[in-house]
């Protein structure tokens, strides 16, 4: 908020800095309309994605360190997050005769 009033008080011969000026920057585009949530069976809140999966979200905690090497592997990889854990967690799974 106070950003925007230093921004609304610039003499007009000053371009706009910071956030003001990514936003004045950005192009407009629509967002599309987020995942929807519902009432799983058991209670539960999930999301149904835009390709119709319906998920559950899980929260994690990890080392600094392992996170950071995480990121950067699956950035070289192209990958997501929820795609690799997914399929960790199914190897574990398969491997414990669960």
């Amino acid at each position: 908020m106070a950003a925007d009033v230093l921004e609304e008080n610039r003499p007009a011969s000053q371009p706009p800095q910071g956030r003001a000026a990514r936003r004045a920057a950005a192009p407009v585009v629509k967002a599309p309309v987020g995942p929807r949530k519902r009432r799983s069976e058991s209670g539960r809140t999930t999301f149904v994605r835009a390709d119709g999966r319906e998920v559950e979200k899980a929260q994690l905690y990890l080392p600094v360190e392992l996170a950071r090497r995480l990121r950067i592997h699956l950035a070289q990889q192209d990958r997501e997050l929820s795609e690799f854990v997914n399929e960790l967690i199914v190897k574990a799974l398969q491997r414990a005769g669960a």
